[in-house]
């Protein structure tokens, strides 16, 4: 109810505005596309707000996702749990999509498996792709409506991959010894 929502929120308050610790690194988009320039340093919290847009589009470096569909957030989880510390952890926002014949959890699931640690994810109500490119394209440009060749484009290229609907969330790693747990908090 009303009560758990706060309180989930709390927490996630708590989160973002605790002091971070010394070893925090915080891998934004234009300053940051890949682990490989850290090299095998480790850390106690990675913070992350990527370029987590999904859509055929480069157009904007800070919100636009260079790689095909969800696989720079997938890369980025995949890739900050190895320069995790015993304990230490990663938040970021990001998109993932759900596809034909396989569900959003599976999907999420690929992304956090074998890495070694707990996953929370604050999971929002997914989107469909006709609504999700209007919300999108409204972003930028104002009135999606007025570049139907946009609007269209991007439609084209949720069908040809056959994305069936896109999750918006928030995760929370925990780099620990021991089995794993996975957790899904739904918003809706």
């Amino acid at each position: 109810g009303s009560a758990t929502h706060t309180s989930i929120m709390m927490l996630i308050f708590v989160l973002m505005i605790r002091r971070p610790p010394r070893s925090t690194l915080f891998p934004y988009t234009t300053l940051f596309r890949s682990f490989a320039a850290i090299g095998d340093r480790k850390f106690d919290q990675i913070i992350s707000n990527p370029p987590f847009v999904l859509g055929p589009d480069e157009a904007f470096t800070y919100r636009d996702n260079e790689l095909e569909l969800d696989q720079f957030c997938r890369r980025l989880v995949r890739e900050a749990a190895d320069h995790l510390n015993d304990g230490g952890y990663l938040q970021m926002l990001f998109e993932s999509v759900e596809l034909d014949g396989e569900s959003w959890q599976d999907r999420m699931g690929d992304w956090v498996g074998n890495t070694g640690c707990d996953t929370w994810l604050l999971h929002s109500p997914p989107v469909r792709p006709a609504e999700y490119t209007a919300s999108r394209l409204s972003d930028i440009r104002g009135n999606a409506a007025a570049d139907s060749s946009t609007y269209q484009k991007w439609l084209s290229y949720f069908s040809e991959r056959n994305v069936t609907g896109i999750h918006p969330g928030m995760l929370v790693l925990r780099r620990r010894d021991g089995a794993n747990w996975f957790h899904v908090h739904n918003l809706s």
